[in-house]
């Protein structure tokens, strides 16, 4: 499951949850109740996608 950042618009509360592709945005903030959460796009901490596992390789080949 994928984690997405949220932000309140108007008590500024961040966090973070892990969430479906599937589920619904959240709407109502943990802190304030207000329904006025957005989600938010942060840059990845490694610097982009990254394929782990068995069989993956960073520079191609086999």
């Amino acid at each position: 499951m994928p984690t997405y950042s949220y932000e309140c618009k108007k008590c500024g509360h961040e966090f973070d949850i892990l969430q479906r592709i599937s589920d619904d945005p959240l709407k109502d903030c943990p802190e304030c109740k207000a329904k006025e959460l957005k989600k938010v796009i942060k840059p990845s901490e490694s610097g982009g996608f990254a394929l782990k596992g068995k069989g993956w390789f960073k520079s191609g080949g086999y």
